[in-house]
Formats: structure tokens, sequence, C-alpha cells
């Protein structure tokens, strides 16, 4: 830590402190205005315009002044938005104070090392609706007096990156240990927590509509910092996505498919930890079932039927999604549909040859990490009457309260279902029911 501020080109110094800029931002905006305003609407517009800067002007300055009382202990990692009401008219002021290094001025790297801040750089900014959208900003520099801060300290940088792992600014950062503190990240995705005591800490990202790779939003992460030096974290934090999945059948002798229903589908990407996939699931056959909360991998996500395994169809076709839909390429906040096939099981239940009703039949998933287990009932023709199922292989049971008979390996793994299955209810076939 520096015993003095350094003089600083076109800045004044004042015991520690150099003001470094003084300036108006606006919003770049295309405003059609009609022929008919008046010349007089339009002065009296930039009038108040004009009193409202004049204000948010003042307001910065005021900030600054009282920012100016503080300790540097208090300052460092200090992020506050105060409500100032003036009339009719309402600002907002925003306190924040980073940590800079000596060489250029600019925020400590998000990255490992030894390197650790010179300047405090402590900015006023205020907003209004009355400001047609500037804002007022003073920033200064800040130098804290040498013993400030001691060699059990150290700071924690939290990087965050969005689906391009380019850097997110303004997402609000938490962390909780030894020492609490609030701050937004900034132009480099960077929130750098400077000079805090040594230890573990708990990292919170919680902004609405945003996720992280597993999908999660109130994103918690532990960190260590180390006296002397700079620990970092990435994360991945971007506007979620969301897929409305339908669904299809080929059933036996149909000319074209037609809507089916399912109870769960699986989102897959890589990405995704632990497993690579994520499952939404319903109590009840759904004609269409929402993933929602999906990190928008640039690499996309493949969606097909079932939460297991072996419901994937890439298991037994590696290119099935080249030929077949069900493959969505997501973006941030992307809404998207998406049709995939549930392959039909063509069974037909008979007794003395003929069709049985409303027959009893379960069938359960017996592919590898699979045990899914599904009731339904026959038709009038003794078909299933819902015959759409996630791709794999199943154990058919089918009994009519009174006598069963089972198929213990059907391949349901074609997308044009399977062959006729005829399950005959038969005396030698067994008794009682399904289960």
């Amino acid at each position: 830590m520096h015993a003095s501020a350094h003089q600083r080109p076109n800045g004044r110094r004042e015991d520690g402190w150099i003001i470094v800029e003084v300036v108006w931002s606006a919003l770049i905006l295309l405003i059609v205005v009609s022929a008919v305003l008046t010349a007089l609407n339009t002065s009296t517009a930039a009038s108040g315009l004009s009193r409202s800067r004049s204000v948010a002007t003042t307001l910065a300055e005021q900030d600054q002044e009282r920012l100016r009382s503080y300790r540097a202990v208090d300052l460092s990692n200090f992020y506050e938005t105060r409500t100032v009401g003036l009339g009719a008219r309402t600002y907002f002021v925003t306190s924040l104070t980073e940590w800079v290094r000596d060489s250029n001025g600019e925020p400590v790297s998000c990255t490992n090392g030894t390197v650790n801040a010179d300047y405090l750089l402590v900015s006023s900014s205020v907003t209004s609706p009355t400001l047609a959208g500037r804002t007022a900003r003073i920033r200064t520099l800040f130098a804290p007096p040498v013993g400030s801060f001691g060699p059990t300290q150290g700071t924690l940088a939290v990087k965050l990156e969005d689906y391009l792992a380019a850097p997110v600014p303004n997402v609000d950062v938490a962390i909780t240990g030894p020492d609490s503190a609030l701050l937004p990240t900034n132009g480099l995705g960077c929130a750098i927590f400077g000079y805090i005591p040594t230890g573990s800490y708990n990292v919170a990202l919680d902004k609405p509509g945003w996720v992280d790779a597993a999908g999660t939003t109130q994103v918690t992460k532990s960190g260590t910092v180390t006296g002397g030096n700079v620990n970092a974290i990435t994360l991945q934090y971007d506007r979620a996505a969301q897929i409305a999945v339908t669904f299809d059948t080929a059933a036996a002798g149909a000319a074209a498919a037609s809507s089916s229903s399912a109870t769960s589908i699986t989102v897959a990407n890589s990405g995704v930890p632990p497993s690579g996939e994520r499952r939404f699931t319903s109590s009840t056959r759904q004609s269409t079932i929402n993933a929602t909360g999906l990190f928008p991998f640039s690499s996309g996500y493949a969606v097909y039927a079932g939460s297991c395994p072996g419901a994937n169809p890439q298991a037994d076709d590696p290119a099935y999604f080249q030929s077949h839909p069900g493959f969505v390429q997501t973006s941030p906040a992307g809404s998207y549909a998406a049709t995939v096939r549930v392959p039909a099981i063509n069974l037909a239940v008979t007794r003395l040859g003929l069709p049985v009703q409303g027959a009893h039949v379960v069938l359960t998933a017996t592919g590898a990490g699979c045990s899914e287990r599904t009731v339904a009932t026959t038709g009038a023709g003794g078909a299933l009457v819902q015959p759409g199922m996630p791709f794999g292989t199943y154990s058919v049971c089918a009994d009519d309260g009174v006598r069963r008979v089972t198929a213990p390996d059907v391949d349901n793994t074609s997308p044009d279902g399977t062959l006729a299955i005829a399950l005959e209810l038969v005396l030698s076939g067994g008794f009682g029911v399904c289960s």
C-alpha cells in the first residue's frame, strides 16, 4: 500500500483524493419529434431538463463529500443505492467503490495472483426519470493511508461469464464469511472484494431470469481468501432459455404421425453438471412439457421423451438427431418449440382370439439405469389407447383381472415403433393382476 496518493495528470489532489472524472453519459435514443411541437414546448422541456441535470450534479457532488468523511476500511467494497425525493422529482443516487491498480487505473485482475490494488475508485452516480436517460457521475481516486490494511487480508475476485464466455457486467455478487459484502460486476465481469479478512467465503448470485450451467438462479459457491493474494472464482451466468416440448407417434398402420403425450422429458448437453442432463416430469401424461430455466449453451440441447439414459435415441443411433427432430439451438432468453418422437408399442391384447377392451397393461422400462413404470389401458381393438412410449426396451404385462400374459423383452428403439405384438390371455398363461 502506498504512503500517499500519486499525482495524476489533469487531476486535483486533496488530502489523498484526486478528482479524475466528472462526466455526463447519455443513452443513444432514437427520438421522433412531431413537426407540430411549438418552440415554447421545446423551450420548456429544455429548461426542465437543465434543472434536473443541475440537481443531479449537485447530488453527486454531495455524495462525494459524504464519502470523503469515511475511513479507508469503511470505503473498501462499499456499494449503496439511495432514493432522494425533491418535490415532484425522484433521483436515485448510487455510491460505489472499486479497487484499482496503480499502473493504469484499471480494476484488479479477475485471475489468481499476488498483485493487489493500490487505489479506491469512488463513484457517485445519479439517475432520474426526468433526466431523459442521462446519468450524472463523479469519480474520485483515493489512496488509503499506510497501515489501513494488514497482511492477514486478501482479495476475492468473482468473475461472471455468459454463454459465450464473455464478461457479464452489472450483476450483484454477495459474499459471506469472515466479512460480508455486496458489489456489482464491473466492465470486465468482475466483482473485486479487496482487502477482506482471510478465510472461507460463500459467494452468492440471485438475479431473476438468470441461471448457471445447472439451471440454478440462486447460485452459491465457496471460495478462500489468503493473505496478500488475489483468489479468483469464475462462474457462468446468463439469461435462461426455455423449450416447449410436444410429442408425436407413428402408430401401426398410420399413414402419418399423430400427436401424442408423455410423462417426462430429458434435455441433454455435456455442460450441464453433474450428468450432462436435466429432467422434467409430470405425474400424468401431458401433450406439452415445458423445459424451463435452461442455461443457453451455444452448442444446444438434445431433447427426448423419458427420464432414463436408455430413453435417449442416440443410444442405438448416434446420428439420430441429424435426421430426426429434437435438437434445439439456444440463446439467452430464447423461447423454443420442439416436437419429439415417442415410438408406438403396437400390441394387441386378445382372449380366445378376440380383442380385449379395457385390459390392464403395465410397461416397465428395462434399459440400463431405467425403472420407469407406466400403467395403460387397451381400447376397443385391444391396442393401447396411448401407444407412444419413450425409446428403449420394456417388459410388458397385460391382464383382464383374472388372467395375465407377459412379453419380457419388447424392443422399442425404432422411430416407427415396434412390430405387431400379440398378447393372448389364456388359462395356461398365468393368473392374477400385473403389478
